[in-house]
This record gives structure tokens, sequence and C-alpha cells, in this order.
């Protein structure tokens, strides 16, 4: 309580410099991305859209997102662990890592999912987990 009453602004300060983001981009856009883990990047996006054939079968996923927009999430998972990854290429862990930061406002509970006590990332970690095995099973 004591914080939320207080006038006191945060001080907030840049944490890179343009160069230093320009280098990471730089640096992000060199790492390698192989065939399958592009596949399981998109594989884990299209699973949250109920009326697609890969989607999760769950009946606590009522929303999911179009396909532009998937398209646009897969590459943000792209890019998320590009930059999030330690090495020179991507691994199906390193989407693992981010899919749920940049799919989870997309998972709309129904009533039905509340009651079961879903929440949206239990949702995802089930997508995630069964789009791995069917990654690993190919």
């Amino acid at each position: 309580m004591e914080r939320t009453i207080q006038r006191e602004d945060a001080q907030v300060g840049p944490v890179l410099g343009r160069d230093e983001v320009l280098e990471v981009r730089s640096v992000c856009r060199d790492i390698l991305v192989a065939p399958h883990v592009q596949e399981f990047a998109i594989q884990v996006v299209m699973a949250t859209q109920p009326e697609h054939s890969e989607a999760h079968n769950s009946r606590a996923n009522t929303s999911g997102m179009e396909v532009h927009r998937a398209r646009s999430s897969a590459g943000r998972m792209r890019a998320g662990a590009r930059a999030d990854a330690r090495r020179y290429h991507l691994s199906i862990e390193d989407i693992d890592a981010v899919a749920a930061s940049v799919l989870r406002h997309r998972i709309i509970l129904n009533f039905d999912a509340h009651a079961d006590g879903q929440t949206p990332d239990t949702i995802l970690s089930t997508i995630i987990r069964e789009a791995a095995a069917h990654a690993s099973a190919a």
C-alpha cells in the first residue's frame, strides 16, 4: 500500500543505446534457423487457431488469431528466440522459451476452461509439448 500512495515517479533510463540495438539486431539476423525449427514455430502458432486442422483440441482454446497475425507471431517467436539464443543457430528449446511470452495474450479462455482451472500458460504448455512431440516423431 505504501508504494501505491507515494507520489514519487520511478526513474527510467535507457538500457541500450541506438548503436547497441542495431548491433544486436544485426547479430540476430545472422543466427541460422533450420527448417524443422521454423516448422515447429509455425505449428505452435497454428495450434492456437481453433479452425485450423492442427489446432489444439482443448475446449478451452476459444480464440486463436488470423493467418496473417499467425505468421507475424511465428516471426516474433523466431526473433525473440534469436535474441535469446546463445549460439549461432536456433533450437526448438529456444522457440519453446519465448513462445508463451509471444502468444499468451492470444489465448482467451471460455467458462469451462476457467472452471477447470486452466490458464493461457497451461494451454500453451500443452500446445508446445504436443508440437515438440510431433516434431521429434517427424
